[in-house]
């Protein structure tokens, strides 16, 4: 009987663990494939770190060789370091040491209360992460809003880039053809617009999964309401997110 009753709770116990598992998939899928990202960048030889800068923590992933040329790759509104996880192992492949720090208020760095959010104190930001890791002169690239910081970056201190990399950036005088509020999307229906005006081939989202993401998304807005308005109280009332 014991070896039944031992084989009876094994059971027991892993199919709890699957539904478990299970449940808390179904209930935030982003906390799964964020854990997934974070293996894979680990694989892939990424370190993730943190480091002070102007009082405040900014957490970065460095990968390569350590005496490889320096890349700093700054993510876009709303992103985060991981955001480069595929395009990063081309270029340690190709010998670089890869910088990519999450900026104040995005990803898992510190989100202070007193700093502006303003693209030149990100980029003033991006200059003080350089120095802190002892880079002199970087090849620098960015995608989107990134994009616009590293350009700043390089107008005001083009001895500390060597290369510029834009992706898909901002800051270039252009009057934009689409809704501009996409970038803050109310509802399911306007992150569907929003996946279809960054992606070519958008994926089909379950509802749980897109349920997730929104929730994700009003966490985060009061960030976006802060670096896109000149009244970030007001916009944040305006889109219902806690400021």
């Amino acid at each position: 009987m014991k070896p039944v009753r031992k084989l009876v709770w094994s059971t027991v116990i892993v199919v709890g663990l699957i539904l478990a598992v299970f449940i808390g998939f179904w209930a935030r899928p982003l906390s799964y494939f964020n854990a997934l990202t974070y293996v894979q960048l680990r694989l892939a030889g990424a370190h993730s770190r943190s480091v002070t800068v102007a009082r405040h923590r900014l957490h970065y992933y460095e990968m390569g060789r350590t005496d490889g040329p320096p890349v700093v790759l700054v993510h876009g509104l709303g992103g985060r370091c991981e955001d480069w996880r595929n395009l990063a192992p081309y270029l340690v492949r190709a010998g670089f040491r890869v910088y990519m720090p999450d900026l104040p208020g995005f990803g898992r760095s510190e989100r202070p209360a007193d700093f502006s959010y303003s693209i030149p104190d990100q980029a003033t930001t991006v200059v003080g992460f350089m120095d802190a890791m002892g880079l002199q002169r970087v090849d620098l690239g960015g995608w989107s809003m990134g994009g616009w910081i590293v350009q700043k970056i390089a107008a005001d201190h083009p001895d500390r880039v060597a290369r510029l990399m834009l992706f898909d950036s901002a800051g270039i005088h252009e009057v934009p053809a689409w809704d501009t509020r996409l970038f803050t999307p109310a509802s399911e229906v306007e992150l569907d617009q929003l996946d279809a005006l960054l992606m070519p081939h958008p994926p089909q989202v379950p509802g749980f999964i897109m349920a997730d993401s929104m929730r994700g998304l009003s966490i985060a807005l009061w960030i976006r309401c802060l670096a896109a308005a000149t009244q970030p109280t007001a916009c944040c009332r305006s889109s219902g997110c806690r400021c």
